[in-house]
């Protein structure tokens, strides 16, 4: 499914037919949390995990689950999903994440 905005040309010549094109509302006050998944890029170092748990909790957002890689002697990508309530709360989230030293980069990983 590709969802396109309502002027957008890409559109125009299946706009009428309703076997491959519907209409899409969002909803205007969406309440909840949202899982999302992060790909962290670590250098080892010996309680950075736990600084990961930490530093997400700190901006009040939530550790599901938690998975770790090892790429060679140095560097380890830890697998994180959080809970968000929003973009706004994502970002306060990886801002957090990239203060901790030893942390190389973050990537959202998109389903």
């Amino acid at each position: 499914m590709v969802i396109h905005l309502e002027n957008c040309r890409n559109i125009a010549e299946i706009r009428h037919n309703s076997e491959k094109c519907i209409v899409l509302n969002w909803a205007k006050d969406v309440t909840g949390e949202f899982s999302v998944e992060l790909r962290v890029q670590l250098e080892h170092q010996r309680g950075l995990i736990a600084m990961l748990a930490n530093n997400v909790t700190a901006v009040d957002a939530n550790v599901e689950k938690i998975g770790m890689d090892e790429r060679d002697g140095r560097v380890s990508v830890v697998q994180l999903v959080v809970s968000v309530r929003d973009r706004v709360h994502l970002a306060r989230v990886i801002k957090k994440l990239r203060t901790l030293k030893g942390v190389a980069g973050i990537t959202r990983v998109r389903s």
